[in-house]
Protein backbone atom coordinates (compact mmCIF):
# COMPACT_ATOMS: atom_id res chain seq x y z
CA UNK A 1 0.00 0.00 0.00
CA UNK A 2 0.97 3.54 -0.86
CA UNK A 3 -1.02 5.76 1.72
CA UNK A 4 -0.40 9.65 1.26
CA UNK A 5 0.10 11.90 4.12
CA UNK A 6 -1.34 15.32 5.04
CA UNK A 7 1.89 17.42 3.55
CA UNK A 8 1.42 15.58 0.22
CA UNK A 9 0.64 17.73 -3.10
CA UNK A 10 -1.41 15.21 -5.18
CA UNK A 11 -4.71 14.40 -7.21
CA UNK A 12 -6.64 11.55 -6.66
CA UNK A 13 -8.23 11.59 -9.92
CA UNK A 14 -4.75 10.91 -11.40
CA UNK A 15 -5.76 7.43 -10.33
CA UNK A 16 -7.37 7.28 -13.80
CA UNK A 17 -4.18 8.34 -16.08
CA UNK A 18 -2.78 4.11 -16.23
CA UNK A 19 -6.38 2.83 -16.97
CA UNK A 20 -6.78 5.25 -19.73
CA UNK A 21 -3.19 4.81 -20.67
CA UNK A 22 -2.95 1.10 -21.05
CA UNK A 23 -6.53 -0.31 -21.51
CA UNK A 24 -7.79 2.35 -24.11
CA UNK A 25 -9.87 -0.92 -26.22
CA UNK A 26 -11.09 -2.28 -22.72
CA UNK A 27 -14.84 -1.82 -21.28
CA UNK A 28 -14.80 0.65 -18.71
CA UNK A 29 -18.70 0.75 -19.05
CA UNK A 30 -21.63 -1.52 -20.34
CA UNK A 31 -25.63 -2.22 -20.15
CA UNK A 32 -28.18 -3.35 -22.10
CA UNK A 33 -29.31 0.00 -22.80
CA UNK A 34 -25.88 1.88 -23.74
CA UNK A 35 -23.72 -0.86 -24.68
CA UNK A 36 -20.28 -0.57 -24.40
CA UNK A 37 -18.00 2.51 -23.72
CA UNK A 38 -14.54 2.15 -23.65
CA UNK A 39 -11.87 3.92 -21.62
CA UNK A 40 -10.33 5.57 -24.58
CA UNK A 41 -13.87 6.76 -24.93
CA UNK A 42 -14.02 7.44 -21.04
CA UNK A 43 -11.07 9.74 -21.63
CA UNK A 44 -12.18 11.77 -24.30
CA UNK A 45 -15.36 12.25 -22.23
CA UNK A 46 -13.47 13.83 -19.39
CA UNK A 47 -11.12 15.85 -21.75
CA UNK A 48 -14.47 17.21 -23.01
CA UNK A 49 -16.02 17.93 -19.62
CA UNK A 50 -13.05 19.59 -18.61
CA UNK A 51 -13.01 22.27 -21.53
CA UNK A 52 -16.69 22.72 -20.52
CA UNK A 53 -15.77 23.29 -17.53
CA UNK A 54 -13.67 26.01 -18.53
CA UNK A 55 -14.97 27.68 -20.94
CA UNK A 56 -18.72 28.14 -18.83
CA UNK A 57 -15.74 29.48 -15.67
CA UNK A 58 -16.02 26.39 -12.93
CA UNK A 59 -13.53 27.87 -11.11
CA UNK A 60 -11.32 25.42 -8.09
CA UNK A 61 -12.37 25.03 -4.43
CA UNK A 62 -16.52 25.70 -4.71
CA UNK A 63 -18.02 22.37 -5.32
CA UNK A 64 -20.65 21.41 -7.88
CA UNK A 65 -23.96 20.09 -6.94
CA UNK A 66 -24.86 16.97 -8.94
CA UNK A 67 -28.73 16.40 -9.68
CA UNK A 68 -28.00 13.71 -12.78
CA UNK A 69 -28.53 9.44 -12.53
CA UNK A 70 -25.62 7.46 -12.27
CA UNK A 71 -23.98 6.90 -16.48
CA UNK A 72 -21.05 6.84 -17.95
CA UNK A 73 -21.17 10.87 -18.71
CA UNK A 74 -21.51 11.61 -15.11
CA UNK A 75 -18.97 9.63 -14.19
CA UNK A 76 -16.73 11.17 -16.73
CA UNK A 77 -17.37 14.68 -15.46
CA UNK A 78 -16.55 13.86 -11.75
CA UNK A 79 -13.47 12.53 -12.72
CA UNK A 80 -12.80 15.72 -14.71
CA UNK A 81 -13.96 18.33 -11.77
CA UNK A 82 -11.98 16.40 -9.19
CA UNK A 83 -8.89 16.44 -11.58
CA UNK A 84 -9.46 20.45 -11.92
CA UNK A 85 -9.59 20.17 -7.94
CA UNK A 86 -13.44 21.30 -8.51
CA UNK A 87 -15.14 19.53 -5.55
CA UNK A 88 -18.48 17.56 -6.31
CA UNK A 89 -21.32 17.14 -4.26
CA UNK A 90 -24.34 14.36 -3.68
CA UNK A 91 -27.10 15.01 -1.88
CA UNK A 92 -30.14 12.04 -1.55
CA UNK A 93 -33.71 14.20 -3.06
CA UNK A 94 -35.77 12.52 -1.07
CA UNK A 95 -34.24 14.12 2.36
CA UNK A 96 -36.83 16.90 3.82
CA UNK A 97 -36.93 19.95 1.98
CA UNK A 98 -35.81 22.24 4.81
CA UNK A 99 -32.90 20.04 5.39
CA UNK A 100 -32.04 20.14 1.36
CA UNK A 101 -32.23 23.72 1.93
CA UNK A 102 -30.56 24.31 4.74
CA UNK A 103 -27.45 22.07 3.73
CA UNK A 104 -27.39 24.21 0.01
CA UNK A 105 -27.21 27.65 1.84
CA UNK A 106 -24.61 26.75 3.69
CA UNK A 107 -22.46 24.30 0.87
CA UNK A 108 -23.36 27.72 -1.87
CA UNK A 109 -22.37 25.53 -4.99
CA UNK A 110 -21.34 27.23 -7.99
CA UNK A 111 -23.37 25.59 -10.36
CA UNK A 112 -25.55 22.25 -10.06
CA UNK A 113 -24.93 19.32 -12.54
CA UNK A 114 -28.24 17.81 -14.49
CA UNK A 115 -28.97 15.66 -16.97
CA UNK A 116 -29.86 16.49 -20.47
CA UNK A 117 -33.68 16.30 -21.44
CA UNK A 118 -36.61 15.71 -19.17
CA UNK A 119 -34.18 14.40 -16.29
CA UNK A 120 -32.89 18.40 -16.35
CA UNK A 121 -36.51 20.05 -16.31
CA UNK A 122 -37.71 17.27 -13.38
CA UNK A 123 -34.53 18.42 -11.15
CA UNK A 124 -35.51 22.35 -11.82
CA UNK A 125 -38.69 21.64 -10.85
CA UNK A 126 -38.05 20.22 -7.81
CA UNK A 127 -35.44 22.94 -6.78
CA UNK A 128 -38.10 25.36 -6.84
CA UNK A 129 -39.98 23.56 -3.26
CA UNK A 130 -36.61 24.67 -2.00
CA UNK A 131 -37.73 27.97 -1.75
CA UNK A 132 -35.96 31.46 -1.79
CA UNK A 133 -32.17 32.38 -0.58
CA UNK A 134 -28.82 32.52 -2.33
CA UNK A 135 -29.04 29.17 -3.87
CA UNK A 136 -30.18 29.30 -6.96
CA UNK A 137 -30.08 32.89 -7.67
CA UNK A 138 -25.89 32.55 -7.55
CA UNK A 139 -24.83 29.65 -9.30
CA UNK A 140 -25.28 28.23 -12.69
CA UNK A 141 -27.48 25.46 -13.94
CA UNK A 142 -25.90 23.14 -16.16
CA UNK A 143 -26.95 20.26 -18.52
CA UNK A 144 -24.67 17.29 -19.11
CA UNK A 145 -25.20 17.71 -22.46
CA UNK A 146 -23.89 21.19 -22.44
CA UNK A 147 -20.70 20.39 -19.80
CA UNK A 148 -19.55 18.37 -22.91
CA UNK A 149 -20.10 19.36 -25.91
CA UNK A 150 -16.37 21.36 -26.69
CA UNK A 151 -14.58 19.56 -28.98
CA UNK A 152 -11.11 18.46 -27.94
CA UNK A 153 -7.92 16.39 -28.54
CA UNK A 154 -6.51 17.08 -25.41
CA UNK A 155 -5.97 14.35 -22.48
CA UNK A 156 -7.52 14.90 -18.98
CA UNK A 157 -5.57 16.97 -16.58
CA UNK A 158 -5.23 16.59 -12.99
CA UNK A 159 -3.90 19.15 -11.47
CA UNK A 160 -1.80 18.52 -8.00
CA UNK A 161 -2.44 20.65 -4.91
CA UNK A 162 -2.98 19.97 -1.01
CA UNK A 163 -3.87 16.65 0.30
CA UNK A 164 -6.53 18.17 2.67
CA UNK A 165 -8.33 19.82 -0.48
CA UNK A 166 -12.41 18.90 -0.39
CA UNK A 167 -13.07 16.38 -3.70
CA UNK A 168 -16.32 14.83 -2.56
CA UNK A 169 -19.04 16.02 -0.08
CA UNK A 170 -22.37 13.47 0.65
CA UNK A 171 -24.88 14.39 2.24
CA UNK A 172 -27.50 11.20 3.11
CA UNK A 173 -30.26 10.21 5.49
CA UNK A 174 -27.89 7.53 7.09
CA UNK A 175 -29.42 5.61 10.10
CA UNK A 176 -30.77 9.05 11.68
CA UNK A 177 -33.56 11.60 10.97
CA UNK A 178 -31.10 14.16 10.59
CA UNK A 179 -28.65 14.74 6.71
CA UNK A 180 -25.39 12.99 7.98
CA UNK A 181 -22.71 14.53 5.85
CA UNK A 182 -19.31 13.34 4.76
CA UNK A 183 -16.25 15.33 3.83
CA UNK A 184 -14.23 13.57 1.30
CA UNK A 185 -10.62 15.41 0.31
CA UNK A 186 -8.37 14.22 -1.78
CA UNK A 187 -5.99 12.44 0.76
CA UNK A 188 -9.41 10.04 2.48
CA UNK A 189 -10.33 9.14 -1.12
CA UNK A 190 -6.52 8.04 -1.91
CA UNK A 191 -6.10 5.97 1.27
CA UNK A 192 -9.34 4.46 0.90
CA UNK A 193 -9.48 3.37 -2.23
CA UNK A 194 -5.47 1.63 -0.90
CA UNK A 195 -7.70 0.42 1.90
CA UNK A 196 -9.86 -1.33 -0.16
CA UNK A 197 -6.68 -2.68 -2.82
CA UNK A 198 -5.75 -4.05 -0.08
CA UNK A 199 -8.58 -5.95 1.54
CA UNK A 200 -9.37 -7.22 -1.60
CA UNK A 201 -5.35 -9.15 -1.92
CA UNK A 202 -5.88 -10.23 1.30
CA UNK A 203 -9.24 -11.87 0.90
CA UNK A 204 -8.42 -13.21 -2.19
CA UNK A 205 -11.66 -11.15 -3.54
CA UNK A 206 -11.80 -11.07 -7.24
CA UNK A 207 -11.37 -7.79 -8.45
CA UNK A 208 -10.15 -7.74 -12.12
CA UNK A 209 -13.14 -9.41 -13.34
CA UNK A 210 -16.75 -7.28 -14.46
CA UNK A 211 -18.63 -6.15 -11.83
CA UNK A 212 -22.11 -5.60 -10.92
CA UNK A 213 -22.76 -1.86 -9.55
CA UNK A 214 -26.26 -1.37 -7.43
CA UNK A 215 -23.89 1.42 -5.42
CA UNK A 216 -23.47 4.06 -7.36
CA UNK A 217 -19.71 5.00 -5.96
CA UNK A 218 -18.37 1.83 -6.70
CA UNK A 219 -17.43 2.83 -10.40
CA UNK A 220 -14.90 5.23 -9.11
CA UNK A 221 -13.29 2.36 -7.60
CA UNK A 222 -13.50 0.31 -11.00
CA UNK A 223 -12.76 3.01 -13.17
CA UNK A 224 -9.44 3.25 -11.23
CA UNK A 225 -8.88 0.14 -11.57
CA UNK A 226 -9.81 -0.49 -14.69
CA UNK A 227 -12.11 -3.10 -13.92
CA UNK A 228 -15.44 -3.10 -16.48
CA UNK A 229 -18.63 -1.95 -14.65
CA UNK A 230 -21.72 -3.52 -15.28
CA UNK A 231 -24.79 -0.55 -14.47
CA UNK A 232 -27.70 -2.66 -13.03
CA UNK A 233 -28.17 0.27 -10.40
CA UNK A 234 -32.07 0.37 -9.77
CA UNK A 235 -32.70 -2.26 -12.67
CA UNK A 236 -32.71 -5.31 -9.58
CA UNK A 237 -36.51 -3.79 -8.56
CA UNK A 238 -38.12 -5.24 -11.71
CA UNK A 239 -37.97 -8.26 -12.42
CA UNK A 240 -38.89 -7.33 -16.07
CA UNK A 241 -35.72 -4.94 -16.38
CA UNK A 242 -33.56 -7.91 -14.77
CA UNK A 243 -34.99 -10.13 -17.34
CA UNK A 244 -32.96 -7.64 -20.29
CA UNK A 245 -29.28 -8.59 -18.32
CA UNK A 246 -30.24 -12.28 -19.67
CA UNK A 247 -27.85 -12.17 -23.11
CA UNK A 248 -24.50 -10.61 -21.80
CA UNK A 249 -22.14 -10.58 -23.91
CA UNK A 250 -19.40 -13.08 -22.80
CA UNK A 251 -16.52 -10.37 -22.39
CA UNK A 252 -18.45 -8.19 -19.84
CA UNK A 253 -20.37 -10.98 -18.14
CA UNK A 254 -20.17 -10.34 -14.56
CA UNK A 255 -18.52 -12.55 -11.45
CA UNK A 256 -19.02 -10.27 -8.69
CA UNK A 257 -21.51 -7.89 -7.21
CA UNK A 258 -21.43 -5.57 -4.15
CA UNK A 259 -24.58 -5.41 -2.14
CA UNK A 260 -27.57 -5.20 0.20
CA UNK A 261 -29.49 -7.99 1.99
CA UNK A 262 -32.65 -6.35 -0.62
CA UNK A 263 -30.98 -6.85 -4.35
CA UNK A 264 -29.69 -10.09 -3.21
CA UNK A 265 -32.80 -11.36 -2.86
CA UNK A 266 -34.02 -9.62 -6.16
CA UNK A 267 -31.37 -11.61 -7.71
CA UNK A 268 -32.09 -15.63 -5.90
CA UNK A 269 -35.30 -14.92 -7.94
CA UNK A 270 -34.07 -14.24 -11.30
CA UNK A 271 -31.98 -15.98 -13.48
CA UNK A 272 -30.06 -13.84 -15.26
CA UNK A 273 -26.67 -13.75 -13.57
CA UNK A 274 -26.06 -17.83 -13.52
CA UNK A 275 -21.88 -17.52 -12.82
CA UNK A 276 -21.88 -15.27 -9.91
CA UNK A 277 -18.14 -15.78 -8.30
CA UNK A 278 -17.65 -13.38 -5.78
CA UNK A 279 -20.70 -11.44 -3.44
CA UNK A 280 -19.87 -8.36 -0.90
CA UNK A 281 -22.71 -8.23 1.33
CA UNK A 282 -23.60 -5.44 3.45
CA UNK A 283 -25.51 -2.12 3.60
CA UNK A 284 -28.31 -3.37 6.38
CA UNK A 285 -28.74 -6.36 8.64
CA UNK A 286 -29.21 -9.72 7.10
CA UNK A 287 -31.23 -13.05 7.14
CA UNK A 288 -28.92 -15.75 7.67
CA UNK A 289 -31.58 -17.63 5.05
CA UNK A 290 -30.45 -15.49 2.29
CA UNK A 291 -27.24 -16.16 2.71
CA UNK A 292 -27.88 -19.73 2.55
CA UNK A 293 -30.35 -19.72 -0.14
CA UNK A 294 -27.19 -17.32 -2.11
CA UNK A 295 -24.57 -20.63 -1.40
CA UNK A 296 -27.28 -23.05 -2.92
CA UNK A 297 -28.29 -20.88 -6.11
CA UNK A 298 -24.21 -20.27 -6.91
CA UNK A 299 -22.14 -23.61 -5.54
CA UNK A 300 -18.37 -21.74 -5.87
CA UNK A 301 -19.68 -18.05 -4.75
CA UNK A 302 -17.46 -16.73 -1.87
CA UNK A 303 -19.30 -14.47 0.18
CA UNK A 304 -18.24 -11.67 2.38
CA UNK A 305 -19.89 -9.96 4.94
CA UNK A 306 -18.27 -6.66 5.18
CA UNK A 307 -19.01 -4.10 8.15
CA UNK A 308 -18.62 -0.35 7.42
CA UNK A 309 -20.13 2.51 7.39
CA UNK A 310 -20.07 6.13 5.69
CA UNK A 311 -16.82 7.16 7.56
CA UNK A 312 -15.02 4.28 6.93
CA UNK A 313 -15.22 1.45 4.27
CA UNK A 314 -14.83 -1.57 5.38
CA UNK A 315 -14.15 -1.80 8.66
CA UNK A 316 -14.32 -5.52 9.48
CA UNK A 317 -14.71 -8.27 6.90
CA UNK A 318 -15.90 -12.35 7.72
CA UNK A 319 -15.88 -14.99 5.60
CA UNK A 320 -19.80 -15.39 5.27
CA UNK A 321 -19.36 -19.75 5.04
CA UNK A 322 -17.77 -19.48 8.78
CA UNK A 323 -20.39 -16.57 9.75
CA UNK A 324 -23.40 -18.76 9.46
CA UNK A 325 -21.74 -21.33 11.19
CA UNK A 326 -20.75 -19.42 14.11
CA UNK A 327 -24.74 -17.59 13.91
CA UNK A 328 -26.15 -21.19 13.82
CA UNK A 329 -24.55 -21.73 16.99
CA UNK A 330 -25.94 -18.67 18.74
CA UNK A 331 -29.68 -19.44 17.08
CA UNK A 332 -29.32 -16.22 15.29
CA UNK A 333 -31.76 -15.16 12.82
CA UNK A 334 -29.50 -12.52 11.15
CA UNK A 335 -26.19 -12.50 10.35
CA UNK A 336 -24.99 -10.85 13.01
CA UNK A 337 -21.06 -12.05 12.83
CA UNK A 338 -19.18 -9.29 11.34
CA UNK A 339 -15.52 -10.63 11.96
CA UNK A 340 -12.28 -9.02 12.89
CA UNK A 341 -11.04 -5.08 12.19
CA UNK A 342 -9.31 -4.98 9.36
CA UNK A 343 -5.53 -3.87 10.16
CA UNK A 344 -5.78 -0.76 9.37
CA UNK A 345 -8.60 0.47 11.38
CA UNK A 346 -7.52 1.24 15.18
CA UNK A 347 -10.71 0.31 17.14
CA UNK A 348 -12.23 1.14 20.97
CA UNK A 349 -15.10 0.08 22.20
CA UNK A 350 -16.34 2.35 25.14
CA UNK A 351 -19.84 0.65 27.10
CA UNK A 352 -20.17 -1.12 24.12
CA UNK A 353 -20.03 1.17 21.44
CA UNK A 354 -17.42 1.48 18.69
CA UNK A 355 -14.94 3.97 18.40
CA UNK A 356 -12.36 4.07 14.93
CA UNK A 357 -9.57 6.21 13.62
CA UNK A 358 -7.33 4.76 10.63
CA UNK A 359 -5.89 6.32 7.56
CA UNK A 360 -8.93 5.59 5.61
CA UNK A 361 -11.75 6.89 8.33
CA UNK A 362 -13.25 9.87 6.17
CA UNK A 363 -14.36 12.15 8.88
CA UNK A 364 -11.10 12.43 10.99
CA UNK A 365 -8.23 13.16 8.98
CA UNK A 366 -6.10 14.57 12.17
CA UNK A 367 -6.21 10.95 13.53
CA UNK A 368 -9.00 11.70 16.34
CA UNK A 369 -11.35 9.08 17.20
CA UNK A 370 -14.74 8.87 15.53
CA UNK A 371 -17.79 7.18 16.92
CA UNK A 372 -19.59 4.97 14.87
CA UNK A 373 -22.73 5.18 16.90
CA UNK A 374 -22.96 0.86 16.52
CA UNK A 375 -22.64 -1.12 19.58
CA UNK A 376 -20.36 -4.15 18.98
CA UNK A 377 -19.58 -7.35 21.28
CA UNK A 378 -16.28 -9.00 21.31
CA UNK A 379 -15.94 -12.37 21.35
CA UNK A 380 -12.68 -14.84 20.75
CA UNK A 381 -13.89 -15.61 17.34
CA UNK A 382 -14.48 -11.73 16.48
CA UNK A 383 -16.67 -9.22 16.61
CA UNK A 384 -20.85 -9.12 16.67
CA UNK A 385 -22.93 -6.20 15.50
CA UNK A 386 -25.63 -5.25 18.69
CA UNK A 387 -27.56 -2.51 17.12
CA UNK A 388 -27.47 1.40 16.61
CA UNK A 389 -26.68 3.97 19.68
CA UNK A 390 -30.37 5.12 19.53
CA UNK A 391 -31.58 1.63 20.42
CA UNK A 392 -32.24 1.01 23.85
CA UNK A 393 -29.96 -1.47 25.34
CA UNK A 394 -31.13 -4.90 24.83
CA UNK A 395 -33.90 -4.08 22.70
CA UNK A 396 -31.56 -5.24 19.77
CA UNK A 397 -31.32 -8.79 21.52
CA UNK A 398 -34.77 -8.68 22.07
CA UNK A 399 -35.52 -8.32 18.73
CA UNK A 400 -33.22 -11.03 17.28
CA UNK A 401 -34.57 -13.46 19.38
CA UNK A 402 -38.61 -12.56 18.33
CA UNK A 403 -37.05 -12.87 15.01
CA UNK A 404 -36.33 -16.49 15.53
CA UNK A 405 -39.65 -17.33 17.45
CA UNK A 406 -41.39 -16.03 14.13
CA UNK A 407 -38.96 -16.77 11.57
CA UNK A 408 -38.86 -13.19 9.77
CA UNK A 409 -37.77 -9.92 10.59
CA UNK A 410 -40.27 -7.78 9.13
CA UNK A 411 -40.98 -5.87 12.78
CA UNK A 412 -39.18 -3.85 15.45
CA UNK A 413 -39.36 -2.74 19.22
CA UNK A 414 -40.43 0.54 19.82
CA UNK A 415 -40.26 2.59 23.12
CA UNK A 416 -43.59 4.50 23.98
CA UNK A 417 -43.58 7.54 26.12
CA UNK A 418 -43.87 5.23 29.24
CA UNK A 419 -40.53 2.80 27.84
CA UNK A 420 -42.88 0.39 27.45
CA UNK A 421 -42.04 -1.90 24.31
CA UNK A 422 -44.34 -2.39 21.68
CA UNK A 423 -44.08 -4.85 18.60
CA UNK A 424 -44.28 -2.95 14.85
CA UNK A 425 -44.52 -5.10 11.67
CA UNK A 426 -45.91 -7.77 9.84
CA UNK A 427 -46.63 -10.23 12.90
CA UNK A 428 -49.09 -12.77 11.64
CA UNK A 429 -52.21 -12.48 13.82
CA UNK A 430 -52.78 -15.60 14.64
CA UNK A 431 -49.04 -15.78 16.09
CA UNK A 432 -49.87 -12.89 18.26
CA UNK A 433 -51.36 -14.47 21.73
CA UNK A 434 -48.32 -16.99 21.25
CA UNK A 435 -45.62 -14.03 21.13
CA UNK A 436 -46.57 -12.08 23.78
CA UNK A 437 -47.00 -15.24 26.21
CA UNK A 438 -43.20 -16.05 25.31
CA UNK A 439 -42.04 -12.73 24.93
CA UNK A 440 -43.85 -10.55 28.43
CA UNK A 441 -41.86 -7.68 28.54
CA UNK A 442 -43.90 -6.73 25.03
CA UNK A 443 -46.67 -4.17 25.96
CA UNK A 444 -48.18 -4.88 22.69
CA UNK A 445 -48.20 -5.95 19.16
CA UNK A 446 -49.00 -3.18 16.09
CA UNK A 447 -49.85 -4.68 13.13
CA UNK A 448 -47.95 -2.14 10.02
CA UNK A 449 -47.35 -1.90 6.74
CA UNK A 450 -43.81 -1.46 6.91
CA UNK A 451 -41.53 1.20 4.62
CA UNK A 452 -38.66 0.66 3.92
CA UNK A 453 -35.33 3.10 3.51
CA UNK A 454 -34.71 4.19 0.09
CA UNK A 455 -31.34 4.02 0.35
CA UNK A 456 -30.16 0.68 1.18
CA UNK A 457 -34.30 -0.33 0.74
CA UNK A 458 -33.68 -3.53 3.30
CA UNK A 459 -33.51 -1.01 6.29
CA UNK A 460 -37.14 -0.75 8.11
CA UNK A 461 -37.92 3.33 8.05
CA UNK A 462 -38.61 2.77 11.79
CA UNK A 463 -40.03 6.49 12.29
CA UNK A 464 -42.33 6.16 8.89
CA UNK A 465 -43.39 2.52 9.68
CA UNK A 466 -45.13 3.62 12.96
CA UNK A 467 -49.09 2.82 12.93
CA UNK A 468 -51.01 6.43 13.76
CA UNK A 469 -51.59 5.56 17.47
CA UNK A 470 -48.15 5.47 17.93
CA UNK A 471 -47.34 8.42 15.86
CA UNK A 472 -49.90 10.44 18.38
CA UNK A 473 -48.21 9.66 21.09
CA UNK A 474 -44.54 10.66 19.93
CA UNK A 475 -45.68 13.89 18.73
CA UNK A 476 -47.91 14.42 22.25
Amino acid sequence: MRFHSAQDSFNCASRLQAPLREFGGKAAFWSPKLGSVSFSEFGALCAKAQKGARVLGLKPGSPVLILARPCPELYASIFALIGMRIPVMFLEPWLPVEQISSVLQKSAPQAVLVESGVGGWLARLWSLKLGSGDFGKNCQWISLAKLLRERTQDEPIFEDGPATDLAIMAFSSGSKSAPKGVIRSHLALWNAHEVIRDCATRWQIDDSAPDLCVFPNLPLYNISEARTSLLLLDHWTSPDRLRRWKDIPEIVRPSSIACGPAVLRALLDSDAFPTLHSIKLGGAQTDCAVVEQSFKKWADVRIHHVYGSSEAEPISIADAREALKLCAERDAFQLTYIGRPISEIEPRIDESVLWIRGPHVFSNESGSWWCTDDRIAESPTGWWYRGRGFQKSGDFELEQRIYSFLRGSHSFIHRGADSSAHLVGEVPKERTQDLLKTFPEIAAVHQASLVWDRRHRARIDRTRSLPKELRQERTS
